[in-house]
């Protein structure tokens, strides 16, 4: 029989295995890898570190969005989406003018944060499982 939460489990821990080899780059070399682009990228070199954080949470927390997709949760995605790009633009327009770039950064990876752990409460009252992957013995 087909268990849909073991597949879920397996493709987090995939992707958390292609990511965390970046993120440990991104952690020890965040100026010299924005530097390719130009010397005047690696004022952004803590944004990044914030920003590659926010996908770290997004990498162990599973693709909730297309679960939902795939089983007719579009509609609460769509305004988990709206709530999401509001929330962002709320934190963005108060963190930028304090931090500027590190402040939007902070502002997106809380968006980010928030609505990936209002899509998985969502599928775990729905469906009765977690999109968290959570070592087990």
């Amino acid at each position: 029989m087909f268990n849909i939460e073991w597949v879920v489990h397996q493709s987090t821990i995939i992707v958390l295995a292609l990511y965390i080899p970046i993120l440990l780059l991104i952690f020890i070399l965040p100026r010299e890898l924005l530097s390719i682009f130009g010397d005047e990228f690696v004022i952004g070199s803590t944004a990044l570190i914030v920003l590659s954080l926010g996908q770290l949470f997004y990498a162990y927390s599973g693709d909730a969005g297309m679960f939902l997709r795939m089983t007719g949760g579009q509609v609460f995605l769509l305004k988990l989406n709206i709530f999401a790009l509001l929330l962002n633009f709320s934190l963005n327009f108060y963190f930028i003018n304090q931090y500027g770039i590190n402040g939007a950064a902070i502002g997106t990876m809380i968006a980010l944060i928030v609505s990936k752990i209002i899509a998985n409460h969502f599928i775990k009252k729905k469906y009765g499982f977690n999109f968290y992957w959570v070592m087990t013995t």
